[in-house]
Order: C-alpha cells, then structure tokens, then sequence
C-alpha cells in the first residue's frame, strides 16, 4: 500500500506540475499576442500619423502664402530625416513641386509680385534637394534618382551630388549649372535649354547621356568628365565655347548635325566606341590634339569653317572626313590612321598639313579638292608623311609613294615627277 500511496502522489505532482506548465505557456501565449496587437497598434498610428503629416504638409505646398509653402517644404524635409524610408517618396514630390509650370519674372521687376516671392520658395526646394543628394554631405539620402522633366531651374548647384537616374528633359537652366564631379546613373537633358554655362568637369555617367536637341547658350565644360555608357548629342546648339578635354566616352558617342558656334576643345579626349559628327557644323576654331578614338569615326559632311588642329591624334579603325569641307587651315601633324582613312570628295580652301602622318591601311584621297596647289604638303616638304605598302591607296593628283628602306613596309610620300 506504501508503495502504491507513493506512486499516487508522484503522479498527482506530476499532474499539478503539467497543468501548471499549460497555464504558464498559455499565458505567455497570451501577453505575446496582447504585446503583437499594441506594437500594430503603435505601428499604425505611427503610419496614420506619419501620412497625415505628409498631407499636412504637402497640402502647405498649395498655399497662397509663401511662408506656408516654405513651412511645408521644411516640414517634408524634417519628415524625411525622422523617417528614412520616406526619402525617395519625398524627393519626388520636391521634384514634383519644381516641375510646375513657372514663368522666371523680370529682372526689372516688371513681373507680379507672387512670381518674384514664388522664385524664392522654388529656391528653398532646389536647396533641400541638393543638400541630400552631396555623397558628402553626413545627412545624404538614400535615393534611386530624380525627376525635374520640364522644371524651371536656377542657379542649381549639384557639386559632388549622387543623382541616380536623372531627368532633365525640357527643362528651363537659369545662372550657372554646377556638376563638377556628380555621379549619374543615367542623364537625360534632351531638349533642355541652358541659360548659363554648364560645369561637368570631372562629373561621371555609368549608364546613358542624352542631350539630344539641347541648346546651350552658355560654355559647355566637361573636361574630365566620363560617360560610360552611350552618349547622344544629336541635334544640340552650343552658342558658346565647348570643352571635353580629357574626357572618356566608353560606348557609342552620337554629335551628328550638331552646331558648335564656338571654340571646340577635345584635346586628349579618349573615345572607346564609335564616334558620329556626320553633318555637324564647327563654326570656330576645334582642336583634337591627342585625341584617341579606339572605334570607327564619321565625320562624312562635316563643315570646319574655323581652324582645325588634329595633332597627335590616333584612329585605330576606320577613319570617314567624306565630303567635309575644311575653309581654314588644317594641320593633321603626326597623325596615326591605322584603319581605312576616307577623305574623298573633300574640300581644303586652305592649308592642309598632314606632315608626320602615318596611314597604316589604305587611304582614300579621290576626288579630293586642294584649293592650293601646294596644300597636301603645307609649306613644308612631305618627307616625313609614311604609308603602308601592303595596301591600295588614292592619293591626291600629282602625288606618289614611294618604297622607304629606313622604314620597312613603308613608303614615303612624295611628288609625282613632271
């Protein structure tokens, strides 16, 4: 019976020992659930609160007291700070605020006044954007890009700014545009007008870059500057001087039926793809000293109306001047075209220097028009002008290569005797 009475009671511990187990779990089970429901509680009237403070502030936007659109823009700014996850929504509708339709008032203050203070409260908008998106700044934002297609702009600063995927198309540049060392993703300023000039020196595109029928009416500076991807610049105006010197071009770069009204610099420019200038029109001088294009180059109808200086530069396929007209002197100094070089049905009104010049393939001259008779020599003799034996050449009338022992594979330019 002892033993009987003894097992009883360790069973019955047991018992109480489990029940005891299923009311403890039970009821963390059930503060575990009370805690879930407050935190999504908490939660949402954290989002509640948090959209009614964008709408709150967005709806500021649509005041018609300045000092109430400027509040709401700080107060999305503050919203964004406190809340990361909110950055490129808030972006957006910054970008949003700016692509607006806006007239830029006189500056004899002919204009209404809501337009003169409405420029200010677009000044404080231009101002939040750029202060979050400097890769220096210690309150940088997150973001994928920005959208200011068809803003009225003024006096933007983007210096050392990351811009993601970048729109700009149609949009209206005021005062100076500063991207010195801004990192793209992609660039669209097609159709853009540019008031001032644009600073891109050192600036940087790992995708896309369009400024097709762009006009700038100020100097275009981009010395440095690298576009990785494709680059289209059909159709744009440059009314002033333009400078890509040092620049790199990873992929295809389109300048067709461009005007360039003033001075052209693409000293020591790297392009890594095909180059097309067909039809563009250089009014002033361009210089290309030491430019490299690694890919085939058109220039077939391009117009060279100022002087043209090539020196040092290299062509490493297939070089196209076609029917280009060339009025003012040229000099193509130690120049290097190791693919076909076409100068067919070409026009020099003046010198044409190609002194030190080497044609690795073939080189085509027919047709050719040299306005002096001495013009393919320059005023100098053309001893030091080689071209590879190996291939069939048409040269200008009245010249010859001839087999060179210093220089085998290698004959050297020379007039045909009389």
């Amino acid at each position: 019976m002892t033993v009987f009475a003894g097992v009883g009671g360790g069973f019955a511990l047991w018992l109480a020992f489990r029940r005891q187990q299923a009311t403890e779990l039970a009821s963390r089970r059930e503060h575990r659930q009370r805690q879930r429901e407050a935190d999504d509680a908490r939660r949402d009237a954290t989002e509640r609160r948090i959209t009614e403070l964008r709408i709150e502030a967005v709806a500021q936007l649509g005041s018609d007291k300045a000092a109430v659109r400027i509040g709401g823009l700080h107060n999305l700014e503050r919203l964004g700070e406190e809340y990361p996850r909110l950055r490129q929504i808030i972006l957006n509708e910054l970008c949003a605020y700016l692509r607006m339709p806006f007239v830029m008032p006189a500056e004899d203050g002919s204009d209404n006044a809501y337009a003169r203070v409405e420029r200010e409260v677009r000044l404080t908008a231009q101002r939040i954007i750029e202060r979050h998106v400097r890769l220096d700044d210690p309150h940088r934002w997150e973001h994928g890009g920005v959208n200011f297609a068809g803003a009225v702009l003024e006096r933007v600063d983007f210096r050392g700014a990351d811009l993601g995927h970048a729109n700009f198309s149609r949009a209206t540049f005021y005062g100076d545009l500063l991207m010195r060392q801004a990192h793209f993703t992609s660039a669209k300023f097609n159709g853009a007008v540019f008031h001032g000039a644009v600073h891109l020196r050192g600036a940087k595109v790992l995708g896309g870059a369009w400024f097709n029928n762009a006009t700038v009416h100020g100097a275009f500076l981009a010395r440095g500057a690298v576009f990785q991807g494709t680059t289209r610049f059909r159709e744009t105006y440059f009314t002033a001087s333009v400078s890509f010197r040092g620049a790199t071009f990873g992929s295809s770069a389109m300048f067709s039926h461009v005007t360039f009204e003033g001075d052209v610099n693409l000293n020591s420019v790297r392009f890594l793809g095909p180059l097309d200038l067909y039809r563009t029109r250089f009014l002033s001088i361009v210089q290309c000293d030491r430019m490299d294009a690694r890919s085939d180059a058109r220039f077939g109808r391009t117009e060279f109306r100022g002087a043209t200086r090539l020196q040092g530069a290299t062509f490493r396929m297939v070089a196209r001047f076609e029917n280009s007209v060339f009025p003012s002197d040229t000099r193509f100094h130690n120049v290097r075209f190791y693919g076909h070089a076409v100068f067919a049905g070409t026009t020099f009104l003046d010198q044409a220097e190609f002194d030190g010049s080497y044609f690795h393939h073939s080189a085509d001259f027919s047709t050719t028009h040299f306005a002096h008779a001495d013009a393919f020599a320059g005023h100098r003799r053309c001893d030091d002008i080689y071209a590879a034996l190996a291939y069939a050449h048409h040269w200008p009338a009245g010249w010859r290569v001839v087999d060179n022992s210093n220089r085998v594979g290698y004959g050297r330019l020379e007039r045909t005797p009389a």
